[in-house]
């Protein structure tokens, strides 16, 4: 185990075994280890709808959160990209409803399931490529 990870416990057990005011040594602890949370939440407003299947977090960081009936959203950590299903495009995501994340593959292709059709994300062109049986 690395001592960033035993430091902190270590400091705690000392602490508690001493009697010292916890909060004064504990947030220095965290200041001087660099560890902080950071919660966000979002909402209709920020181009998330209330009905979620699905999340994945892929290789390169990127969140997927799949929808019951708005498609497939992709968070970057700034921004949201919606991916709907278009009739008359055939590199659309074949459907609004994303049921699961089936498997990242090691060429980071994303494989999605859609309304019981099977989709593949292409990163290179930013689309998808449909197999309906």
């Amino acid at each position: 185990m690395s001592w960033k990870k035993v430091a902190p416990r270590l400091v705690l057990l000392l602490v508690l075994l001493s009697g010292f005011d916890t909060n004064c040594i504990g947030q220095s602890v965290a200041e001087r280890m660099n560890t902080s949370l950071r919660f966000q939440q979002f909402n209709e407003e920020d181009g998330i709808i209330k009905v979620i299947n699905c999340i994945y977090q892929d290789k390169q960081g990127f969140i997927w959160i799949g929808s019951e009936t708005n498609g497939l959203y992709r968070y970057n950590g700034y921004e949201f990209r919606n991916y709907l299903y278009e009739f008359k495009d055939s590199n659309s995501i074949s459907g609004t409803s994303i049921d699961k994340f089936l498997h990242e593959d090691s060429s980071g292709n994303i494989w999605i399931s859609v309304s019981g059709t099977l989709n593949r994300y292409n990163r290179d062109l930013d689309n998808f490529i449909r197999f309906i049986p």
